[in-house]
């Protein structure tokens, strides 16, 4: 299995904003794409302009496509910053 990681930065008076959009709109997109194994969205309590998406996809070539589609997403201006990677899952319980 193979984990997208996104982080990103963002307008800490936004939040409501932000979870709205990802319950709405990001996690029904995420369940849809090909590959998809499980998807968490955290909250940072001590820095809390971050947020840490940890998407599971069963293969590489899932993780790489939905990699993609994360890319392009348009955040409506409430991200400040946004990086994503890819990370070979080596465990998990």
């Amino acid at each position: 299995m193979y984990a997208v990681i996104g982080r990103d930065h963002f307008d800490v008076s936004r939040v409501k904003d932000i979870r709205k959009i990802v319950e709405d709109k990001v996690l029904p997109g995420v369940r849809a794409l090909d590959g998809f194994v499980s998807a968490t969205f955290l909250h940072a309590v001590d820095e809390r302009d971050t947020g840490t998406a940890v998407l599971i996809f069963e293969s590489e070539d899932a993780a790489r496509a939905a990699l993609a589609r994360l890319a392009a997403v348009d955040a409506g201006g409430l991200v400040a910053s946004h990086t994503l990677e890819i990370n070979e899952v080596v465990g998990q319980s």
